[in-house]
């Protein structure tokens, strides 16, 4: 038995390939599953890390600056010796002096990091005292897209299909796409410009850090691009604590347009650790809502939110997440493809497949999911064979470790498949061998208004699939002509345009009546799936996202 430590999940396709070269049974261990723990459980578990030796994965080049971490934790394990295996799969062992060397690094750089820190927070309050510049766009055509989210080594979940959907989106419509991110993008035309930055090269303490002196990395290598482009506008997907776009479009007087996917650090108290510089993330969100000329956002709640905080309606554009439903599209994948992923999973083709395909995140649902799973498997086994039916979960994440501990009792393997991650580009596949796709989302923890727009409910819609799902804010507004879980139809009509089942959110009891309402009525599984697909095409593509972001632009 080998550990091994990576900065993020790794697909359940790369924990092979690994497994197979080192020929050793493996446990697979993340950081941020490390960083759930207190101080005391993680020195226990680093302690219980004794069997020889220790791999240390960098799986790809932008998930280097993680290193130095993974080399300090390693110091603290019962092995050794580590071996760093490089995204070329190369390998060097270090002794535990050699892996000792790394502190240094790593006091040095977290001191720089907060004083970027320091600076940013009186960059801020300088720029809270200034009034947004009424400017004109240039007569170039260009438009830059700024993605300075810190994801070194992911690149699977609802945010990379996001990102992937508006920018090639974007290309139909424009030939001079510009891209820049620390990490190479997934699934994209291949005639976008990528403008590659390059990553910091060694992280610091406390993570948060890293996020400050990233918005100025941002800034000080894309200066001579934005000169050179004078693009159009210049786009920003909006991360915590950074304001690079912001800059940006006041040193070059260049049109901000902000994209707003929920208050980042809101999502970091309620489904994170929280921040320790919460007040300067704070207001590094404020000043690039007040200093963007155009924003873009995913859902009545958070456009409801803005306005709470002053934002003109006029300045805001409101719009669902959507799908490609040209890569999204069950006609792609004939029989044999199918049969090839369901017997990989040991699935026979009369099997009824349910699935749920996410990040695992608190909002997800999945727990709820496992609760009426485990009821199933507990009360209804002889329903369970009766009908075939198994359940697949694929991805990972936070909420992966609790959704284990329900379902961990003997003989659910032949009801419940939990592939890990799976490749960005191999979803699809995924959802076209279901029969039925599960979104059973929950409401937020403290009461407020759900804000979510989950990109998975639109994939689940394109692939022409029966849907369960929750009745929750924009996913019952998007799903709103669906059957409810209170009044079931005894038979299929004539003339019907339903979309879906609806349950309450977080009600294991609608949930399990809904799972077997769609398992014994194969007939309405086939009338769902086409009627959903149908809508889907009509309103959520990404080109119509798009379309609406540029007429509001112009």
């Amino acid at each position: 038995m080998a550990f091994v430590l990576s900065p993020y999940s790794l697909t359940t396709q790369a924990q092979q390939q690994f497994g197979n070269q080192i020929d050793t049974p493996c446990t697979f261990i993340t950081l941020a599953e490390l960083h759930k723990l207190s101080w005391w459980q993680l020195w226990r578990r680093l302690r219980s890390m004794k069997q020889q030796p220790l791999y240390l994965i960098v799986n790809s080049e932008n998930s280097r600056p993680i290193l130095s971490i993974l080399k300090i934790l390693a110091c603290f394990t019962g092995c050794s010796q580590a071996i760093v295996i490089d995204p070329t799969l190369q390998q060097q062992t270090y002794t535990k002096l050699a892996l000792l060397a790394a502190i240094p690094q790593l006091g040095f750089t977290s001191f720089i990091s907060l004083m970027s820190a320091l600076r940013s927070h009186l960059e801020l309050r300088l720029l809270q005292r200034k009034p947004r510049l009424k400017i004109n766009t240039h007569d170039n055509d260009a438009i830059v897209y700024l993605n300075a989210n810190l994801w070194y080594g992911v690149n699977t979940g609802g945010s990379v299909g996001h990102i992937a959907g508006v920018i090639n989106a974007l290309a139909k419509q424009n030939d001079h796409i510009h891209y820049a991110a620390l990490y190479q993008p997934v699934m994209f035309d291949p005639n976008i410009n990528i403008i590659t930055i390059n990553p910091l090269q060694h992280f610091s303490i406390p993570n948060e850090l890293n996020y400050y002196r990233c918005n100025y990395n941002f800034v000080t290598q894309l200066q001579s691009h934005i000169a050179a482009i004078k693009p159009k506008f210049i786009y920003q997907r909006m991360s915590i604590a950074n304001f690079s776009g912001v800059l940006l479009s006041r040193r070059f007087k260049i049109p901000l347009v902000l994209e707003y996917n929920g208050p980042e650090v809101w999502v970091a108290k309620h489904w994170g650790k929280g921040l320790r510089f919460a007040n300067t993330a704070s207001l590094a969100e404020t000043i690039c809502l007040r200093h963007a000329h155009l924003i873009v956002t995913i859902s009545n709640a958070l456009r409801d939110d803005l306005i709470a905080k002053g934002i003109e309606p006029k300045r805001i554009v409101c719009y669902p997440n959507c799908v490609d439903p040209q890569i999204f599209n069950p006609q792609r994948f004939d029989q044999d493809a199918i049969s090839d992923l369901r017997q990989q999973y040991q699935l026979s083709r009369s099997a009824k497949v349910l699935t749920f395909i996410g990040t695992f995140g608190k909002w997800h649902g999945v727990d709820v999911l496992a609760k009426v799973i485990r009821e199933l498997i507990d009360k209804h086994r002889t329903w369970l064979d009766q009908h075939e039916v198994r359940f697949m979960l694929v991805g990972d994440g936070i909420n992966m470790a609790l959704v284990k501990q329900i379902l961990n009792q003997a003989g659910d393997d032949n009801y419940v498949i939990c592939t890990g991650l799976v490749a960005q580009d191999q979803a699809p596949l995924y959802l076209a061998a279901a029969d039925i796709l599960m979104s059973p989302h929950i409401v937020n923890p403290d009461g407020s208004r759900f804000f979510g727009s989950p990109t998975k409910l639109f994939e689940y819609m394109a692939m022409g699939k029966a849907i369960i799902a929750s009745d929750l804010e924009q996913i019952g507004e998007v799903l709103k002509n669906s059957l409810r879980v209170e009044q079931l139809p005894q038979t299929l009509p004539d003339n019907n345009s339903e979309l879906a089942v609806l349950t309450e959110p977080g009600n294991t009891r609608q949930l399990l009546s809904a799972i077997k309402f769609v398992i014994e009525n194969p007939q309405w599984q086939t009338t769902l799936g086409q009627n959903a697909r149908n809508e889907v095409l009509a309103k959520y593509t990404w080109d119509k996202h798009v379309a609406a972001i540029l007429h509001a632009f112009n």
